[in-house]
């Protein structure tokens, strides 16, 4: 088994969304308007807030995945890829609709300050892992 580089941050980055997609999606099914326009702009809020905390579930549990089997399998990190393009393409949305929104400026901000570069750098990461397993 090759050891992983960043194994305990990709792990503990994709838990966190994964329970934050989690929370969002008992806190959505509770409260019918969870997800504002004008928070998160008309173009996240077409999209049924379950089906966002949904997608976030899934692209965490694929990044979880890639992370638990390293080694076992020899394409593991395309797994971990799958699931950072997905979370990138998913925040991605979110901020550039939050621009747009009259309040979104927190969503914005905090997704593509905190979120999206940390994306890219796990990706970076699992590209080079990736390069290596050739």
């Amino acid at each position: 088994m090759r050891p992983m580089r960043d194994r305990t941050d990709q792990l503990s980055f994709a838990i966190r969304v994964f329970l934050c997609g989690l929370l969002f999606y008992i806190w959505s099914s509770m409260l019918p308007g969870a997800m504002a326009p004008e928070v998160y702009g008309q173009a996240a809020f077409d999209i049924e807030a379950e089906t966002w905390s949904i997608g976030f579930m899934s692209a965490a549990g694929l990044i979880l995945y890639g992370v638990i089997i390293n080694g076992r399998w020899r394409w593991s990190p395309i797994l971990r890829l799958l699931g950072f393009f997905a979370l990138l393409l998913m925040f991605t949305v979110l901020v550039l609709s939050s621009i747009s929104a009259q309040f979104g400026s927190v969503v914005a901000i905090f997704g593509g300050l905190f979120f999206i570069p940390e994306i890219v750098g796990f990706i970076r990461v699992n590209i080079l892992d990736m390069v290596a397993r050739r």
